[in-house]
């Protein structure tokens, strides 16, 4: 039961955070950044650093994607684009992190401890 609050709260949180922005370019970015991240950490959690590496995958594909878009012809570089990347980073860290959370062997709930 304590699996299914916390997956329904986590959704709950990553559907009023992609309705921040009204611009559908920059929910763009917060899906992209939330997809790439949370994957990320959910795949790097044996990983020396779980959330470190993780957020410099999602910081790194939103800097590169800002750096092409900034070429001749480009749309250009957008500070507004990297708000809506770190937000979408932030989300996809807590997903991914969630997610470890909710999967592994040991978890008996939020709040409570496995001894007394």
């Amino acid at each position: 039961m304590n699996k299914l609050l916390l997956w329904s709260l986590l959704l709950i949180c990553i559907q009023s955070y992609a309705g921040i922005l009204d611009e559908q370019d920059k929910q763009k970015h917060i899906f992209a950044e939330t997809v790439i991240t949370g994957a990320s950490a959910f795949a790097l959690k044996d990983s020396e650093h779980p959330i470190l590496y993780p957020l410099l995958i999602g910081a790194g594909v939103g800097l590169a994607k800002e750096v092409y878009d900034s070429r001749l012809g480009g749309s250009g570089f957008s500070k507004q684009d990297l708000l809506a990347d770190s937000i979408g980073i932030t989300i996809g860290l807590t997903a991914g992190s969630s997610f470890n959370i909710i999967y592994s062997n040991d978890f008996t709930g939020i709040g409570f401890r496995t001894e007394f």
